[in-house]
């Protein structure tokens, strides 16, 4: 039997590998520790957030409206005679009124042109066509009851220079004629008809709306604005029909983009056989209307007139 000190002795070497393993295990087990804590970071005091108001834009807005223009002072009544009919008009005058009237018809609105008018009437009372034209130069100044007020002298009974001067109202596009005072207009005699059945064959390209008018040999001229000698002017007996076509046919050559435009004005005198027409500034290319006859008792054409406008 072996002696049991030989286990002991072995012990020893086991004892050794122990503690070996323990200080292993104790190295082992500081490597696995945590490691130390770190220290709490400093506290941090954060501002509360600045709440900057947002500016808010309008909606673009309109431009605010320009201010009207002023009102024209309003014109008192012109100190002129009291129209009368009865009272002669003397060449002097009616040269007078045949100056105002051709002012009239370049500048409405001028003052001039109201001078000469009241000055016209002044010398002429009895004139029908300058009255008129004065109440026309009133009313473009907007001195709207002034000029009624002449107009309205021009109804008396057994005046057919009254009545023929009042039924431009209907027709003028020169005066700015309210619709109040287009009712004063008088009934158009046949010949002013007649003069404005060819004014609406000429726009209308359509001779027929006044062939009627048109069926007698017409003494026709043609005055050139642009000669210094009177024998530039056009001078010749041509058919009606023919005259009424070729007016006809340069207005729609002119309105296809020629030349040969004819203009027959929307204020005229007509005395039972012609009607003058009153004619403006002048235009290039151009003819103006400014006298149609008729045969006595008529509404047949049997004179014509125009200028060339050059």
């Amino acid at each position: 039997m072996k002696p049991v000190l030989g286990l002991f002795g072995g012990g020893r070497r086991l004892g050794a590998v122990v503690a070996v393993g323990a200080v292993v295990a104790l190295v082992v087990g500081s490597c696995r520790r945590s490691p130390p804590a770190r220290p709490a970071p400093a506290a941090v005091t954060v501002a509360p957030p600045v709440v900057v108001p947002m500016t808010v834009t309008a909606p673009c807005a309109a431009p605010a409206a320009e201010p009207a223009p002023p009102a024209p002072p309003v014109l008192a009544p012109p100190d002129v005679p009291t129209f009368d009919p009865a009272q002669p008009t003397s060449p002097a005058a009616a040269a007078q009124v045949d100056e105002a009237m051709q002012a009239l018809a370049y500048d409405p609105s001028s003052d001039d042109t109201l001078e000469r008018l009241v000055a016209a009437v002044t010398a002429a009372p009895g004139a029908a066509r300058a009255r008129y034209g004065l109440a026309c130069a009133l009313n473009r100044r907007r001195a709207e009851v002034a000029a009624s007020a002449q107009l309205e002298q021009l109804f008396v009974e057994g005046c057919p220079a009254c009545a023929d001067a009042r039924a431009n109202l209907a027709t003028d596009l020169g005066c700015s004629w309210t619709d109040d005072q287009r009712r004063l207009a008088a009934v158009p005699s046949p010949q002013r008809r007649a003069v404005r059945l060819l004014a609406d064959a000429i726009i209308g390209h359509d001779a027929s709306l006044a062939a009627a008018h048109f069926r007698r040999p017409v003494a026709y001229r043609s005055a050139c604005s642009v000669c210094d000698d009177p024998a530039g002017d056009v001078a010749r007996t041509i058919p009606g029909g023919r005259l009424l076509a070729g007016l006809v046919g340069r207005q729609k050559h002119a309105d296809d983009g020629g030349e040969g435009w004819v203009n027959v004005g929307t204020r005229m005198w007509c005395d039972g056989t012609c009607c003058t027409i009153d004619v403006g500034y002048l235009s290039h290319s151009a003819s103006f209307v400014t006298s149609v006859c008729f045969a006595p008792g008529t509404t047949d054409v049997v004179s014509f007139t125009e200028i060339d406008g050059g």
